[in-house]
């Protein structure tokens, strides 16, 4: 059983027309005589965090043992010259060690509000609270998605992540606002925000290769990654192929798929080596593709993310 404690309200306000004003939750999380610490900050705020630390919960700097930051942005790490840097956790094994003796959940998302991510979800006895991050911006942006959209580097895959990690929490404290409960509207319309207006597709896996899938969507057939077909029939009415990682698997069976776009790196090209110049240069320029409204595609300058949502809640990632 954790005691939760929000040190700081994070807040975003803007100044004038040019001018934002922002600065990040801190939440204090203690179980077992361990006292974490979850973002420390901007670099203006130590003695509140300080004086916060004493007047809540009757402790110092020097009492706390582990620190964990959602993300590298300066309002959420302004303050860690406070703290010994023996006491930073950013390691998945360090995660797995805290996840142990704390009992409480530490996981890490990728492209979303930054290029990762990490989150925590802890039991008070009572109730399930998720300590998110930049994942949510405040309550208001539940309902008003400017609020986080401007700053996503993969809107869907956000969208996506917001409901499945608030679904099983009672409550969020969110990285620029105080906590709050989480309602069955809010469920509601999260869920909505992913799955709502997306197609009617059906989404096949394998279990042999979390990497492989195949779409089957109202006017389109998409395969992720190779998939094996009976007939050539069924082949050739593929109509994307989409191959997110340099791996000889994914590219020994490429002939068979003779009808179907293919896309990976930053190129698209149809058969007979065609690359289409508009929706190349719009790749290119944009680093991202849309397949419907269900298949969304993201060049990251690495690899290719793919999100893939069905409006029955079924949905497939590849966002390595």
């Amino acid at each position: 059983m954790s005691i939760i404690t929000q040190l700081i309200e994070g807040y975003v306000s803007e100044e004038h027309s040019d001018t934002t004003r922002a600065s990040g939750s801190v939440t204090l999380i203690e179980n077992d005589k361990k006292c974490l610490l979850f973002d420390c900050g901007d670099p203006w705020n130590g003695e509140q965090l300080k004086e916060s630390l004493y007047t809540k919960r009757l402790l110092k700097t020097t009492d706390i043992t582990n620190v964990i930051i959602s993300h590298w942005h300066i309002d959420h790490t302004g303050n860690l010259g406070i703290f010994d840097k023996k006491k930073l956790r950013t390691s998945a094994e360090e995660f797995d060690e805290i996840e142990k003796m704390m009992n409480i959940k530490v996981g890490v998302v990728k492209d979303c509000h930054s290029s990762k991510d990490v989150y925590i979800i802890a039991f008070d006895g009572k109730h399930y609270t998720l300590i998110a991050g930049d994942l949510f911006e405040n309550e208001n942006d539940i309902w008003d998605m400017n609020y986080w959209c401007c700053q996503s580097k993969n809107i869907p895959h956000q969208k996506l992540q917001r409901y499945l990690l608030s679904k099983n929490v009672s409550y969020i404290i969110p990285g620029h606002g105080p906590t709050f409960e989480v309602t069955d509207e809010h469920k509601k319309k999260l869920y909505d925000d992913i799955f709502k207006n997306s197609d009617s597709v059906n989404i096949y896996k394998t279990i042999n290769n979390k990497h492989k899938c195949y779409i089957e969507g109202p006017d389109y057939h998409v395969v992720i990654n190779d998939w094996t077909f009976e007939t050539n029939e069924e082949y050739e009415k593929i109509t994307h192929l989409i191959i997110t990682h340099n791996n000889y698997d994914y590219f020994v069976n490429i002939n068979n798929f003779s009808n179907a776009k293919l896309i990976m790196d930053n190129d698209i090209t149809t058969k007979n080596s065609y690359f289409p110049n508009e929706l190349n240069q719009q790749f290119k320029r944009e680093k991202a593709l849309s397949i419907g409204n269900s298949v969304y595609i993201k060049y990251n300058g690495e690899q290719l993310t793919v999100v893939a949502i069905s409006n029955n809640g079924d949905f497939f990632t590849i966002v390595d």
